[in-house]
């Protein structure tokens, strides 16, 4: 009886110590990991005040990602998942959109309270364009709340050039 005992007291010592282990040394519990997962649509909308010629490049990037430290986080971005993607678009008499779509899906200790977004745009003008007049570039950040899981939240930017 004695022998069947010691196993079951080995594997239930095993199991507080691993528990022990798993939480912080000043006794708070340890973070639980949380699943983020959806998808951020970015169109930025350009008015360029008719600078540039009917069929420039607009070409467009943009990186999420969680916003556990206010905007600061950009400057550790290393340590942080990201999603980037690209886009394009083209220059018409009205001006110019460019989208981009961002899925993600983290499992984060932290996930903080939304998400960062960066932005960058670049026109480029075309081969027939007028002296002055061959593009321009813009960027910026934002910060912006987690779409409902497993959905998509739709952000449109304006932006003068």
């Amino acid at each position: 009886m004695r022998s069947a005992l010691i196993p079951g007291l080995l594997i239930a010592l095993a199991g507080a110590v691993s528990a022990l282990a798993a939480q912080p040394a000043d006794g708070s519990q340890a973070p639980r990991t949380q699943l983020r997962s959806g998808a951020v649509q970015l169109t930025l909308n350009l008015n360029t005040n008719q600078r540039l010629p009917d069929g420039s490049a607009i070409l467009c990037k943009a990186r999420i990602s969680p916003n556990g430290q206010g905007l600061q986080l950009l400057n550790h971005l290393s340590a942080a998942p990201m999603e980037t993607a690209t886009g394009r678009g083209l220059m018409t008499p009205s001006g110019a959109n460019c989208t981009v779509e961002l899925p993600f899906s983290w499992a984060l200790d932290n996930p903080g309270t939304g998400l960062v977004l960066r932005y960058e745009v670049e026109a480029l003008g075309v081969q027939s364009a007028p002296a002055g007049r061959h593009g321009g570039q813009a960027h910026g950040e934002m910060a912006t709340s987690y779409p409902p899981q497993g959905s998509r939240s739709h952000l449109s930017v304006s932006i003068a050039f």
